[in-house]
């Protein structure tokens, strides 16, 4: 079975879009990383349950995202609800929909750059987690490059 990766240049123009959007509306450090993990665990629930992607083994369970240096690592989760598993229940989805919709409110983004950030994060997000995924099909960052 092949297996896919996100390529290299949906990868640098999601960074580009990253270091544009979160300047412009002042995220503080914190709140990038909650979105990173949150916006990457929506994608990512998405595209198991439609099985474009899967575990290639147990999940890096009790780990969480970290921008790190231009990067995206995955780093033990010292804090925090927002973790990766095989599947995630209805309840922890709606929770990171409705913890990242507050932290978009907070900074009064408009439909396009939230769309931005939805496309962007996962991007960056999943590529990290490479190693731990099987893409099934090509994932869907193909309008980033």
């Amino acid at each position: 079975m092949n297996s896919f990766q996100v390529r290299p240049g949906a990868e640098k123009m999601a960074w580009k879009i990253l270091r544009t959007l979160f300047p412009r509306f002042g995220f503080t450090g914190r709140d990038r990383a909650r979105l990173l993990n949150l916006i990457t665990l929506i994608s990512l629930d998405d595209f198991l349950s439609r099985g474009w992607v899967s575990w290639k083994g147990p999940p890096p369970s009790e780990k969480r995202l970290r921008f790190r240096k231009g990067s995206v690592e995955l780093v033990d989760r010292s804090s925090g609800r927002v973790w990766f598993a095989r599947e995630f229940d209805t309840g922890a989805v709606e929770l990171a929909l409705r913890q990242t919709e507050k932290i978009l409110d907070h900074y009064r983004l408009g439909e396009d750059e939230k769309s931005a950030l939805f496309t962007a994060l996962p991007c960056v997000g999943l590529a990290a987690l490479h190693p731990h995924l099987t893409w099934r099909r090509p994932p869907p960052f193909s309008e980033l490059g």
